[in-house]
């Protein structure tokens, strides 16, 4: 397990990324994406969001029944150049997993400092997975996030999830899911989570803007309990949560007069 060297660390001209899920021709959660694209623009580019962003948002989304919505910023050539380019990548999810039912195992790949706050287009660095499995970004003995996303601990009924320290990505589910928890009356806490202490886990499960809740079966070849109730309850909450999101947000449909 090497750890990541500069010179394999993402490349920032390569651009940064959002991607949305889409119910029933609306994008879920958009503003909280798009704000954090925006912080990532003029964090790394000193640039803003594309004025077209929200457009071309609600225009992809429109007609998608369950889709994903991918937006990558690529920032000019230099500076004084044109504006940073916009590009799109939308459709129905199809083979994409959503709340999938089968388990994942996380499998340790070292990485000094994490790969940082920002959604890196380039994803080069990051170890190809094998069926089944997902990269678990450690640095150190310390859990950061899994390599498509967040990671959290449930123990003793309470949950913990690594802190937002710079090392690891702000998730926009992650932060619905520690609202949902909260809401519950389950005991939140955002503390350093090693690795010894994922494995001892009574439940350890991924939050990622597309595929929802995503049950960790196993960490580095130590299997956990497949679905516990804490993390059963709060995939029903999210799933719930997306869809009233959204329909909330659906436009009411024309009638003539």
């Amino acid at each position: 397990m090497p750890p990541m060297t500069p010179a394999t660390r993402p490349d920032p001209a390569l651009g940064v990324f959002e991607t949305m899920l889409v119910v029933r021709g609306e994008a879920v959660e958009p503003a909280a994406h798009l704000e954090r694209l925006e912080t990532s623009l003029d964090a790394v580019y000193g640039a803003g969001l594309p004025p077209e962003a929200h457009r071309v948002v609600t225009e992809h989304a429109e007609g998608l029944e369950l889709g994903r919505l991918r937006l990558t910023v690529i920032p000019s050539g230099s500076e004084g150049a044109s504006a940073p380019r916009l590009e799109v990548d939308a459709g129905e999810l199809d083979s994409w997993p959503h709340f999938p039912e089968q388990a994942v195992s996380l499998r340790p790949h070292h990485v000094d400092g994490g790969l940082g706050c920002h959604k890196w287009a380039d994803r080069a660095a990051l170890p190809t997975p094998a069926q089944g499995e997902a990269p678990l970004l450690v640095d150190g003995d310390e859990v950061l996030e899994a390599a498509w996303a967040s990671v959290f601990a449930v123990r003793n009924g309470a949950v913990f999830t690594p802190p937002l320290d710079g090392r690891i990505l702000p998730g926009v589910t992650r932060a619905t899911i520690v609202d949902l928890a909260c809401a519950r009356g389950f005991e939140v806490s955002e503390q350093v989570l090693t690795l010894e202490e994922l494995r001892l886990a009574d439940e350890v499960f991924l939050t990622n803007s597309i595929r929802g809740v995503e049950v960790a079966g196993a960490v580095d070849g130590r299997s956990l309990q497949a679905l516990g109730p804490v993390t059963a309850a709060l995939r029903d909450d999210l799933r719930n949560c997306w869809k009233n999101e959204a329909a909330a947000r659906r436009r009411p449909l024309r009638t003539s007069v």
